[in-house]
């Protein structure tokens, strides 16, 4: 098992490196000035926010702090699936509608609305620091009527953030923030590693063919879009090198996952 999982990290490391990459490539994205706040970690929680919805990824990375050196691969996972996936529904939302085009990924609101939504409960923010006011918890109050299961996943819709100082700079802890820190999951961090990138291309070749008009019907994209998040877990090897592609030199060794054997480990 384990042996596979180190063959699709790494398939899909180059392909990371083209989701993010790419994303800015595709968006061109600034992030717009915003009135600081007064409180520090409420201030940083607003920059990472500003930034996540410009998909500026310079101002994300210099705006987060990872806790652990080796989870870099991972948090770069994470964010381009995040980016495209938010771009992807713009487009969907652009071509069918916005109840349509949230349906495609089982959204109860959009990216955006959540985004004026948030921009406004960080500046009512409850921050809670430690006794040595080095890091801080802060919660965005939870508004009258939200929809039933806004929040699907751990990634998206939070109402609870995590800010840390770093020197004389506070910063989001992103991988506190997002829940991966916890040594008994590492088998899942793992999995999203090699998931996440394979659905940010998803994202991104998705968001193309919406623009070319390939897809006619928010049903066939639907229908699309589930299919290769049913298969991305159970089967991600699923990679097609095109001509003058070169395989990560970690995977050649094994030519089909059927043949890996597994790890003793």
């Amino acid at each position: 098992m384990f042996t596979r999982l180190r063959v699709v990290v790494g398939l899909y490391s180059a392909m990371f490196l083209f989701s993010v990459s790419a994303y800015g490539q595709a968006t061109k994205p600034a992030a717009p000035e915003v009135a600081a706040l007064a409180d520090p970690a409420a201030n940083a929680l607003q920059s990472y926010l500003v930034a996540q919805r410009a998909g500026d990824l310079p101002a994300i990375r210099k705006i987060i702090h990872l806790s652990a050196a080796d989870k870099k691969e991972y948090s770069e996972a994470v964010l381009s699936f995040q980016l495209w996936s938010r771009y992807f529904e713009r487009k969907a939302i652009e071509k069918f509608g916005k109840e349509q085009g949230l349906s495609i990924q089982g959204h109860a609101r959009s990216y955006d609305d959540q985004h004026t939504l948030d921009m406004k409960r960080v500046r009512d923010a409850n921050v809670q620091y430690n006794a040595d006011r080095s890091a801080a918890t802060i919660y965005l109050r939870v508004e009258l009527n939200r929809p039933e299961n806004l929040q699907i996943d751990r990634f998206e819709f939070l109402d609870v953030y995590q800010a840390i100082k770093v020197g004389e700079v506070w910063k989001l802890d992103f991988l506190k923030t997002y829940k991966c820190v916890d040594p008994e999951q590492e088998d899942t961090y793992k999995s999203e590693l090699a998931a996440f990138p394979r659905m940010a291309k998803v994202c991104s070749d998705l968001s193309d063919q919406i623009k070319h008009g390939t897809i006619k019907t928010a049903d066939e994209l639907k229908g699309i879009f589930d299919d290769k998040w049913s298969h991305v877990y159970d089967d991600p090897i699923r990679h097609v090198l095109k001509p003058g592609d070169t395989m990560p030199a970690d995977a050649k060794e094994v030519k089909d996952p059927k043949d890996a054997k597994s790890d003793p480990k």
